[in-house]
């Protein structure tokens, strides 16, 4: 008796993930400078200091924008204490913000009383942050990246909205996309 083989082939097709790429943790203090909020912690996602912002440039999606959900957990009174957007520039290299687009915004004010617009490199000249959500004004606010405290002795800025601004104490950044 003959047994005929059969082969079974299944096609991988990728799907995307969501990647922590930053988180901030003030019980584990401050970044000590810029250079530092870019790369901290790289295989410890659970480290207080987090970052993989350097490598940010290859978790470009397939259209080529950033996916973003910057989160806040400790504000749990907001159902969703997340901002979900995209944006075509590079908020790590880049201060003007573009190819904006909201998905899911908890908080629709920026630091400046503006719409928020997504995120941008803050220029070196303003020294208390990395990235923060109006990069080219003094606030900082959605700050990535915090150099100093704000709004306390172990807080750095939230997101902002309307008659409040939240000081808080943990950050996390995550980027939507295919890794390859």
């Amino acid at each position: 008796l003959a047994v005929k083989k059969k082969e079974l082939y299944v096609k991988y097709i990728p799907r995307p993930i969501w990647k922590k790429v930053f988180s901030h943790d003030t019980a584990g203090g401050l970044f000590t400078n810029t250079e530092d909020a870019k790369k901290k912690n790289i295989y410890d996602e659970d480290a207080d200091l987090f970052s993989v912002l350097y490598n940010l440039q290859s978790m470009r999606n397939d259209d080529g924008v950033f996916h973003f959900k910057l989160c806040y957990p400790e504000l749990t009174q907001y159902t969703i204490p997340c901002n979900e957007w995209i944006q075509s520039s590079n908020p790590l290299l880049e201060s003007a913000i573009t190819g904006y687009a909201g998905i899911s915004v908890t908080w629709t004010q920026n630091g400046i009383g503006g719409p928020f617009q997504g995120l941008g490199l803050s220029p070196p000249s303003f020294s208390f942050n990395l990235i923060d959500d109006a990069p080219n004004h003094p606030n900082w606010f959605n700050s990535i990246g915090s150099l100093t405290y704000w709004g306390g002795s172990d807080t750095i800025p939230g997101p902002n909205e309307p008659g409040v601004t939240l000081a808080v104490k943990k950050t996390e950044l995550y980027v939507r996309y295919i890794p390859r």
